[in-house]
């Protein structure tokens, strides 16, 4: 079912960016663990072949990669959906309300808002809660909200990644996340976590997939500092 519908957004897309005199796109492979894509010259930096400066770090640009184990609704044990950066990308890009309300449930999106929690962060529920309680705010500056939560906050050799179970039990049941927000274990490791220190917030902007921000629990006590960063967004 999955393949099906990538294989058809693939294509609708693809139909669309050409119309507009723009290459075809070729999306990341989602089979297969940790893909992480060369999307074509359409996307920000000139794709992978560029040389563009990619990584998950602030200043630069996402890398076009799938997060494959990747959790939406009740907790459960296995991932039962994905992200593909590269579609998110094209669905803000083209204004695809329709393919936006049905993945995301927004009509805009400005921004992917990245929150990282761990097991046993003392910290983090008070964040992630705060979050939880601006949902109309942020969801109404187009903000795609995704809980991370990878590892033991005592794990400093964060050689152990937690079961999306695991996961799902923190961010639901500790942190309030709520199940109509996409959470995952980055099982994949896309994010770089060395530092260990928890909560996180990362704030990409999709018009031009720039990392514009990475800040800790220190630097966002508030939702009301996310809020801030993203009414700023384009002057970033």
């Amino acid at each position: 079912m999955r393949a099906f519908f990538m294989t058809a957004f693939v294509i609708a897309t693809a139909v669309i960016v050409s119309a507009c005199g723009q290459d075809n796109i070729t999306l990341p492979d989602g089979g297969g663990g940790g893909t992480t894509g060369e999307c074509g010259s359409w996307y920000p930096g000139g794709g992978g072949d560029a040389g563009g400066d990619y990584q998950f770090a602030e200043g630069s640009t996402l890398p076009c990669f799938v997060w494959e184990s990747v959790r939406l609704g009740p907790k459960g044990a296995e991932p039962n959906t994905y992200i593909n950066v590269g579609e998110l990308y094209l669905m803000a890009k083209n204004n695809d309300t329709a393919m936006l309300q049905a993945k995301f449930g927004i009509d805009e999106a400005r921004a992917l808002v990245v929150a990282v929690s761990a097991e046993q962060c003392s910290t983090c529920p008070v964040l992630m809660g705060k979050l939880v309680g601006a949902r109309d705010e942020l969801e109404a500056l187009g903000a795609v909200m995704i809980g991370v939560c990878r590892h033991n906050f005592f794990d400093i050799s964060m050689e152990t990644v937690l079961s999306m179970e695991e996961a799902d039990t923190v961010l639901l049941d500790e942190d309030g996340w709520l199940e109509d927000w996409h959470r995952t274990n980055d099982a994949e490791r896309h994010m770089d976590l060395s530092d260990n220190i928890y909560p996180k917030l990362a704030v990409i902007r999709l018009s031009d997939m720039k990392v514009v921000d990475i800040g800790t629990g220190t630097d966002y006590d508030e939702a009301a500092d996310l809020i801030t960063v993203l009414q700023g967004l384009d002057s970033m």
